[in-house]
């Protein structure tokens, strides 16, 4: 199934070097101006556009819908009277091809700012991802999962005509219905970054594999849901220089080539050519081999549930070396996938990427993009606040859910001038830095381990009977 649209940092090394500079007018219009999107000065305001639709999607909580009618509402309340149209031309901007172009340019160049300056400076001060990164001996470590964006059913035709198949399949809802046609963000998230660095949206069918951007990535290590075990991926990611850890399952075709307890002693003979599911250990650290060539580990061990605090037993495949990545690390390692799970929440709940109704492809992408230019414009912010006051850690979730606060900040710059945005701009950093550090973690947080700096520590403190041993 084709993709609609893919999204990575722009490789140009011309964007601005500020957020004030990457929201200006003149850069803007010159995007526009370049993507045809703007072909001479007319009515319709691009840069206007842009932000008052970030304002849009940043005040627009689940519950709301995001329709076109409100678009427009948003747009005329924020430019001079003179500069606003009536319905059918507002519209008819919305539909052209370039203006979907050249929003996607934007997020591209949005992205690589977020990823090359914001989110570098914001790295400098995380002590514990650097050390994990250190120990672990790769330079980023990237969660992938997707995330449904549900259509109407005019929607999902109008996606079928242009070769896209968006129909719904899977379980059925709760209340028995069908499942919903929907779009499918395929979405890597960047635990260095603190922010995705790769989107791919398809049909909500489309598989899952084909949309870890390991081409992308050199020395890097993804984290995946079972959905994503396999093969021919595993020996992809591999041969492309970087690492993988996915949940497994018990029943796996590979056979038992090694084998070694918790504690690094191995277990000679008894289990050699045998399945994994016929290892009886409670725990163990094995290697498998699938087929002639294709050799990885297995990890059986037990973690403690987040969601109820019991223990229960999990198995993860990994290329990693042992003595890179101990066999309890594993688990906990996992347990970072919840960042990804964050991430999608706030798009959805704070965002408004889950309340999108038109039936037309092109403004449909272009609603998305906007959303994810609003979880940008946030999480950028969020990277400034950690710089400018060396905090290690930021709640994101916190940065999301402060419509108010960032409002303030867009509509200036529209309209505001350059000392006025400055004034904001620092004021709402100040208000970040008293709001939005993580506070100590509930007793229940702290039992289940489900607090990022907790989960770090947890594994930074484990000790990896394989380097014990090296050492």
């Amino acid at each position: 199934m084709p993709t609609i649209l893919s999204v990575q940092p722009s490789k140009s090394s011309t964007i601005p070097s500020s957020l004030q500079q990457m929201f200006s007018g003149d850069f803007l219009n010159s995007l526009a101006k370049e993507c045809r999107a703007l072909k001479r000065d007319r009515k319709f305001k691009f840069n206007a556009f842009v932000k008052a639709m970030m304002s849009m999607f940043n005040s627009s909580p689940k519950e709301h819908n995001v329709t076109i009618a409100a678009a427009k509402r948003y747009y005329d309340s924020l430019i001079p009277r003179e500069y606003m149209l009536e319905s059918k031309p507002f519209y008819n901007q919305l539909d052209k091809p370039e203006v979907k172009a050249c929003l996607e340019l934007l997020l591209s160049h949005v992205l690589n700012f977020a990823i090359s300056v914001s989110g570098e400076s914001a790295f400098r001060q995380m002590g514990k991802v650097r050390r994990l990164l250190k120990k672990l001996q790769v330079d980023d470590i990237i969660m992938v999962d997707g995330c449904e964006v549900v259509l109407d059913d005019d929607a999902y035709a109008n996606f079928k005509t242009l070769g896209f198949n968006c129909s719904g399949k899977g379980r059925k809802h709760k209340d028995g219905a069908e499942p919903s046609p929907a779009l499918k963000l395929h979405v890597a998230y960047s635990l260095k970054y603190q922010t995705f660095v790769h989107i791919d949206i398809t049909g909500v069918c489309e598989s899952e594999r084909a949309h870890v951007p390991f081409g992308d990535f050199r020395n890097t290590l993804f984290v995946m849901d079972r959905g994503y075990a396999g093969d021919e991926l595993e020996e992809e990611i591999e041969a492309s220089g970087n690492y993988f850890l996915i949940r497994g399952k018990k029943s796996t075709a590979g056979k038992i080539t090694f084998l070694s307890d918790f504690y690094g002693r191995e277990v000679h003979d008894k289990y050699d050519g045998c399945a994994v599911k016929a290892v009886e250990l409670a725990e163990f650290d094995a290697d498998v081999l699938f087929g002639k060539d294709h050799q990885i580990r297995i990890v059986k061990c037990q973690i403690k549930d987040p969601k109820c605090g019991a223990m229960v037993t999990s198995y993860f495949r990994t290329n990693l070396e042992r003595d890179r990545l101990g066999p309890k690390q594993c688990g906990y390692l996992y347990r970072l996938r919840w960042q990804i799970e964050l991430l999608n929440k706030v798009c959805k709940s704070d965002n408004g990427m889950s309340t999108i109704n038109s039936s037309k492809p092109h403004i449909i992408i272009e609603f998305l993009i906007l959303s994810l230019l609003s979880t940008l414009f946030k999480t950028i912010m969020a990277h400034l606040t950690q710089s400018k006051y060396k905090f290690e850690f930021i709640s994101m979730q916190k940065v999301h859910e402060l419509a108010k606060q960032f409002d303030a900040l867009l509509i200036a710059l529209i309209s505001g001038s350059k000392r006025k945005i400055s004034q904001i701009v620092k004021e709402l950093l100040e208000y970040m830095a008293e709001h939005c550090q993580r506070s100590r973690p509930s007793r229940t947080n702290r039992k289940l381990v489900k607090d990022l700096p907790m989960q770090l520590d947890k594994i930074l403190r484990l000790k990896n009977p394989w380097q014990i041993k090296m050492s």
